[in-house]
C-alpha cells in the first residue's frame, strides 16, 4: 500500500494523499481506494505514526542506519 500511495502521489505530482482520490492503482477498486484514503491515510493519527516510523527507520547509530534482524542472527 505504501508503494501504491507514493506512486499515486508522484504520478499526480501532489504532496497530500487526500488529493489522490480516484487515482488509485488498477488492482484496487476506486471505491475501495477512496475509502482507504478517507478512513485511514488522511487521519492525523496515521500521519503521525507514519512520520514517527520513517524517522525511526532513518536513525543512525555508530554512523550507519539501523537494520532489523529477526530470529537467530
Amino acid at each position: 500500500m505504501t508503494r501504491a500511495r507514493k506512486k499515486a502521489m508522484s504520478k499526480e505530482n501532489i504532496t497530500h494523499i487526500i488529493d489522490c482520490l480516484d487515482e488509485g492503482p488498477a488492482w484496487i477498486n476506486n471505491d475501495d481506494w477512496n475509502q482507504i484514503i478517507k478512513d485511514v491515510c488522511s487521519i492525523p493519527e496515521f500521519q503521525r505514526r507514519s512520520e514517527s516510523a520513517r524517522r525511526n527507520r532513518l536513525t543512525k547509530t555508530d554512523g550507519k542506519i539501523n537494520t532489523h534482524s529477526g530470529g537467530t542472527v
